[in-house]
């Protein structure tokens, strides 16, 4: 898969849970690393505006894009309280990351 479908698909389903600024679709990179990146560093942001304000919903879309339980109480509980925010992102962009490369890989059938 070319890694520039594989961030833009990547960044379709972050799209249904987050608010992702429509400038950013242009501008994902074709490098899997540039593109994770880019959507941590854009989503940090609103994942740190949920933690403030609107916490019960954030905890819903973990559980919508199934990041397992164990992990997030981890994350919450052992990161430096300026960086929950930005390893929860990073959680979230290699769990969607993760989800569409094994959709691909089963979509696939052997030859």
């Amino acid at each position: 898969m070319a890694e520039r479908d594989l961030a833009n698909r990547t960044l379709e389903l972050l799209n249904k849970h987050f608010e992702v600024p429509e400038s950013i679709e242009n501008t994902v990179a074709n490098d899997e690393d540039k593109a994770r990146s880019l959507l941590i560093e854009v989503l940090t942001p609103v994942v740190r505006r949920m933690l403030d304000q609107s916490f019960e919903q954030l905890l819903n879309i973990l559980y919508r894009i199934d990041l397992p339980e164990p992990k997030v109480i981890s994350l919450l509980e052992e990161s430096a309280p300026e960086q929950v925010a930005a390893n929860l992102t990073a959680a979230i962009v290699d769990r969607q990351l993760e989800k569409i490369k094994l959709r691909e890989r089963y979509r696939q059938s052997p030859d």
